[in-house]
């Protein structure tokens, strides 16, 4: 169940100059980094595809190493317990910190 209150996901509402379609592609797309169900509807394609929304975030990442990170970044948060019961973006990403995968995962972690 994702958690609407949480500060994270409301970046994903302030989006600037995008028209209604766009913003519901990218809501589309960030769901997939919902931790639900052990990351079952976790995309790899979806997640590449808001990138673009974000290029100036992402200006430097070659597509092909943010790929590989978060194939890697998805089995490893499967295998850990610690995601298991995550109730948002906000437990998400406070989960990230706490275990440092926002530096581990640092691609992953922009999104």
């Amino acid at each position: 169940m994702w958690s609407y209150s949480s500060t994270c996901f409301f970046r994903f509402f302030f989006i600037i100059g995008k028209t209604q379609q766009q913003n519901t592609e990218l809501l589309q797309c960030a769901s997939c980094l919902s931790s639900a169900k052990s990351f079952a509807i976790f995309d790899v394609n979806k997640l590449l595809r808001m990138i673009e929304f974000y290029l100036n975030n992402f200006i430097d990442v070659p597509k092909v190493a943010l790929h590989t990170q978060l194939k890697n970044y998805v089995t490893n948060v499967r295998s850990d317990p610690k995601f298991a019961k995550l109730k948002g973006f906000s437990d998400l990403y406070a989960k990230h910190v706490e275990t440092n995968k926002c530096s581990a995962f640092a691609m992953v972690y922009k999104l």
